[in-house]
């Protein structure tokens, strides 16, 4: 903070107050999920997070996984080892590393569309942000 200034550090303060300030509302209108008069009790910070936000984590981790999946953990490997082992276009062993990229790449098109799949029916049967 000393090196940010007077106005600048005292700028920051309050944007991270603000941000305390509404994560804390947040808590505590999910202290009873849905209703805050006649909805079940949430003891603990993770039962709360449980009764709200769980439906989409999993299929949001699952659409970044499948995202991240192919160009990282196949597709860029594959292309390196080809280019630094001189692997001649058209050989059989050229073929094979395509189609492995191929194959997997279908496989991240599938989990991602299962994720959205996932994400749809989430979406569907709660209602996110309305306590």
């Amino acid at each position: 903070m000393a090196q940010l200034g007077w106005i600048a550090g005292i700028g920051t303060l309050l944007i991270f107050s603000f941000i305390a300030l509404y994560t804390s509302t947040l808590l505590a209108d999910s202290y009873r999920f849905p209703d805050p008069v006649t909805g079940k009790r949430n003891h603990t910070y993770m039962e709360a997070v449980e009764a709200t936000l769980v439906p989409f984590f999993n299929d949001i981790l699952a659409l970044l996984g499948a995202i991240g999946y192919c160009p990282m953990t196949v597709y860029f490997p594959v292309e390196m080892y080809i280019a630094r082992k001189k692997i001649q276009r058209g050989s059989l062993r050229w073929f094979f590393l395509r189609l492995l990229n191929l194959a997997c790449l279908l496989v991240a098109i599938a989990a991602a569309c299962g994720a959205i799949e996932g994400l749809n029916h989430a979406l569907k049967n709660s209602k996110p942000f309305k306590f």
